[in-house]
């Protein structure tokens, strides 16, 4: 394939250098080789100038500097205290009421009262009535009965001390057993609120590390596919880059390379030859890929499509017969991407078919 489009090449840079090597007079054809000359600078130029740098050559990853928002995340319980640690015992200062209770002697005093007034009282009755020795015998009697009553005085005394020795203990175990259950109650409490307090703090500390290491998993990722993508389009441009940068050289060649042949043969060549070199350069350019497909040479132009890439695909004929006879199908020059157009030595415009998505045939 390459041979036989060197092959194209070098037939359509014979046909040209006989197309203008017949032109009339050697002043007319010099001025013609010197347009055609500054016609090729200027293309060169434009070729050169032609930006072919890679437009994701300085593309960045927008999430290389991302940050972990959970990072600096605290635990909400990390400070929280126990609510029952000052909690005391309201019975632990409890007094027993029943440990001061005393013996009540008013009756006993007033009985004893009645009883000696009593004594006294039949003493003297008794006293007038029986004589000395009969009131004898009525003391005796009467300090036997005097004494029965102090006893029984004292027993009631008796009975009442122990009674309250039996409150006072009841009233002590009573209050003994309050305190105790108070004081448990309180230590319960305490350790309760305690372990609830740990509970909450390790939670607390639990669900912050998971949520900071969910933060940094999702930024690593982030960061990750934006450095993925980032390498990808940087190829993608330096591939896309190369390609446009051999291409640009090698059209730059093929026009360098058609400008010398065209400009050292052109001075050569006869007038006979003009309808001949033409009809050469036409041949050899396609060829080579390359066919007349200015606009101006044509006539009877029909738009019938559109190729994928969204050029539109025309039949035509050439209004000179030494690019053909008939009808053909494929572009306008001036409707293409200018990478595959070329100027020719003879002012009209070549598209080189093998660039483009359209193939040139006969219709």
């Amino acid at each position: 394939m390459a041979e036989g489009k060197s092959k194209g090449i070098g037939k359509a840079i014979g046909g040209a250098i006989s197309a203008i090597g017949s032109l009339f007079g050697g002043r007319k054809r010099r001025r013609r080789e010197k347009a055609g000359k500054k016609a090729f600078e200027g293309s060169i130029k434009a070729y050169e100038a032609f930006d072919i740098s890679n437009a994701f050559g300085d593309l960045t990853n927008p999430f290389s500097d991302l940050t972990n928002p959970y990072a600096d995340t605290t635990n909400p319980f990390a400070n929280i205290a126990n609510a029952y640690e000052g909690m005391t015992n309201p019975y632990e200062k409890l007094r027993n009421e029943m440990g001061n209770l005393g013996v009540s002697t008013e009756a006993a005093e007033f009985q004893s009262q009645q009883q000696q007034q009593g004594l006294a009282q039949s003493l003297d009755a008794f006293r007038g009535a029986a004589g000395g020795s009969g009131t004898a015998a009525l003391a005796q009697s009467l300090a036997q009965e005097q004494r029965r009553g102090t006893q029984q005085i004292a027993a009631d005394i008796a009975r009442q001390e122990i009674d309250n020795t039996r409150l006072a203990a009841q009233g002590a175990q009573q209050l003994g057993l309050q305190t105790a259950q108070s004081e448990a109650a309180r230590q319960q409490m305490v350790a309760g609120g305690s372990m609830q307090a740990q509970q909450l703090i390790a939670g607390g500390e639990q669900q912050r590390q998971l949520t900071t290491a969910a933060g940094e998993q999702q930024r690593q990722q982030l960061t990750a596919e934006g450095e993925q993508k980032r390498q990808y389009y940087t190829a993608a441009g330096e591939e896309s880059r190369q390609t446009r940068e051999l291409e640009r050289k090698g059209d730059v060649v093929a026009i360098h390379a058609g400008e010398y042949e065209a400009a050292t043969a052109a001075r050569g060549k006869a007038h006979d030859a003009l309808v001949g070199g033409l009809a050469d350069v036409a041949t050899g350019a396609g060829e080579a890929g390359a066919f007349a497909s200015d606009r101006r040479l044509k006539k009877n132009i029909k738009l019938i499509d559109k190729s994928l890439s969204g050029l539109n695909i025309y039949i035509f004929e050439y209004i000179d017969k030494i690019f053909g006879e008939g009808l053909y199908q494929g572009v306008m020059s001036d409707e293409i991407p200018q990478y595959a157009v070329i100027k020719g030595i003879d002012g009209y415009d070549r598209v080189n078919y093998n660039k483009i998505d359209i193939e040139f045939k006969k219709y």
